[in-house]
């Protein structure tokens, strides 16, 4: 509008010249910058007619091709950068992508070896590239197990057998989350897991129990479904140890956190030297949990390798400890006495050690 009122002098006429270069490079979208350069051009025009603007002189003239170029120009640059930001943003597009894409593989990632190694272990195996054993001086170890589950087998189709034993299995992982307890593997239909670590308490004993009571009840309750609808059951024999062991990640294609030491060994001797439907401890486990559950004494029990052991059948909760008739689930008064025991063998194994 200024160059058209000062009908278009040179002065002028130069610095709208760089104003219309300048639109060419504003960030604007394509169709906004066409449109100032052309309601700019248009005010130029119309002003500069009424006010008598003229392109006779040759120094007018070669203002006016200058001006048509500079418009000719930032014209062309609109259209080039909208192209060249366009192609960038598709770019860009496609790297953010890319990127959420590698997040959420990372996640599944992190998810799956979550679910094969403890939180902590997976940590450290992600952090070193491996995993360094570690030992703990007391733990406790839960074997269970099917009896005569070969039999069993031959009376279920694969399918159907294989789903019996996922639906009690993804049953006995959700205890494992619930007391805090460790998976370790599961062999054929055995069940294995440990408390007391990753993460080392002085509950561990209390927890495990407190786990296999739950799974025993599970097991019940599937059992009783089973001969409601004619199917044949699953009768389960649980062993438990407490001792110290060694525990680390090995393998380098399939990890696995496992354990070592013969604590192992005296768990599986419980399980093995069990009866259906019971849950068979030792003296190291009965010395740390005699006090919250009722317990039933066997005396010395011939193991293999082992000579003769003292065993004990847990049957449930002491009745002031329970919150039900079953003796299934710990009340407050089980929980504060809980805590005390932790205490109290905290001291103690501060004292051992």
């Amino acid at each position: 509008l200024i160059a058209a009122l000062t009908r278009a002098d040179s002065a002028y006429l130069g610095g709208y010249v760089f104003l219309l270069t300048l639109v060419a490079v504003v960030p604007a979208h394509k169709l906004v910058a066409l449109l100032v350069i052309a309601a700019s051009l248009a005010t130029f025009s119309v002003a500069g007619y009424f006010k008598g603007m003229s392109f006779q002189t040759t120094e007018a003239r070669y203002g006016f091709q200058n001006l048509l170029s500079a418009a000719s120009v930032a014209v062309v640059f609109i259209f080039l950068l909208d192209k060249m930001r366009f192609t960038s943003w598709l770019k860009s597009r496609t790297i953010e992508g890319q990127a959420r894409e590698l997040q959420s593989d990372k996640e599944r990632i992190d998810k799956l070896l979550l679910n094969i190694l403890p939180a902590n272990v997976a940590g450290e195996l992600k952090d070193k590239g491996c995993v360094l054993p570690v030992f703990y001086p007391s733990v406790t170890i839960v074997f269970t197990d099917f009896i005569g589950f070969t039999k069993i087998a031959e009376k279920l189709t694969p399918d159907q057998l294989v789903s019996a034993l996922d639906e009690l299995f993804s049953k006995f992982d959700r205890v494992m989350d619930k007391y805090g307890l460790e998976k370790l593997k599961t062999i054929g239909d055995s069940y294995m897991y440990a408390a007391g670590l990753p993460l080392a308490n002085h509950t561990h004993a209390i927890d495990a129990l407190l786990g296999a009571i739950e799974i025993r009840s599970l097991v019940d309750a599937a059992n009783r479904e089973k001969i409601g609808l004619g199917r044949p059951i699953f009768e389960i024999r649980i062993g438990i140890h407490t001792g110290s062991v060694m525990a680390g990640v090995v393998g380098e294609k399939k990890f696995v956190y496992d354990v070592w030491g013969d604590s192992v060994n005296l768990a599986s001797r419980m399980e093995s030297s069990g009866e259906k439907g019971k849950i068979n401890i030792s003296d190291a486990t009965y010395t740390r949990v005699k006090d919250l559950f009722e317990i039933e004494e066997r005396g010395r029990i011939p193991v293999k390798n082992k000579g003769e052991l003292r065993m004990y059948f847990v049957k449930r909760i002491k009745a002031h400890y329970s919150a039900d008739i079953d003796g299934l689930v710990p009340n407050d008064h089980f929980y504060r006495r809980y805590q005390s025991c932790s205490k109290k063998q905290e001291e103690e194994d501060v004292l051992a050690n």
